[in-house]
């Protein structure tokens, strides 16, 4: 009995060594990589601060780009998706999360607060980003970006809020190389340029605000007399 038990474990092993010589084995599990936006915060030299406290909503995704995975589209109404190559985060959370560090760092505002922040604000920024995936295109692969985004005026004696505009901005960015990293890279530079253009865009709207009211977000209520 124990020869028969040792002579299947020889045939076992055996089996197991043809398949993998066959290479039938299961291969090694892939490393799925992780990608971010990475640029500079934009600059605005020739600009003044604006007394304005600016809140930054999270942003949304569009249906087909709800997804982490990196999205890349081969050809017209195309979306398909890398199974290894994955976003750290939503589309509309690098989004805003991008944009609310650029304008608390571009020193064009008194204050700029993200969507759970309880400080009282002047304008909420509110967005939706619409494109966020890799162009491919016969020649080159582009990053392709658009964000549609919602400039509500705050008040903060109601609940109710007046927009002061809406705009969708759209910007692509050539990759170096036809690489999910290299679409990464041109994906920040994206970034950074729609990320300039709503600062200005807000920036203007805040001083176009009547004298007086921007830097009175919430004023403090009197007590009992």
């Amino acid at each position: 009995m124990k020869d028969r038990f040792a002579h299947m474990i020889v045939l076992a092993a055996s089996a197991a060594l043809i398949l993998s010589s066959c290479g039938l084995s299961r291969p090694p599990k892939q490393t799925v990589n992780y990608y971010t936006l990475g640029y500079a915060v934009p600059q605005f030299a020739d600009m003044e601060r604006v007394p304005l406290i600016v809140r930054v909503a999270r942003f949304s995704e569009a249906a087909d780009n709800n997804l982490s995975q990196m999205l890349f589209s081969p050809g017209p109404d195309v979306r398909n998706e890398y199974f290894y190559e994955r976003w750290r985060a939503m589309p509309g959370d690098l989004a805003s999360s991008f944009l609310l560090r650029d304008m608390q760092q571009c020193g064009l505002f008194t204050a700029a607060v993200g969507g759970d922040s309880t400080a009282s604000a002047n304008f909420r920024v509110e967005g939706r980003v619409e494109k966020f995936y890799e162009l491919d295109l016969p020649d080159a692969w582009e990053a392709d970006l658009s964000i549609t985004v919602t400039l509500l005026r705050e008040n903060p004696n109601s609940t109710s809020r007046l927009v002061v505009f809406q705009k969708t901005y759209d910007h692509s960015e050539k990759a170096a190389v036809k690489s999910p990293q290299a679409v990464a890279e041109a994906m920040s530079r994206a970034m950074a340029a729609v990320s300039r253009s709503i600062i200005a865009d807000i920036h203007s709207a805040g001083r176009d605000l009547e004298p007086g009211k921007a830097a009175k977000a919430n004023p403090p209520k009197e007590g009992p007399k």
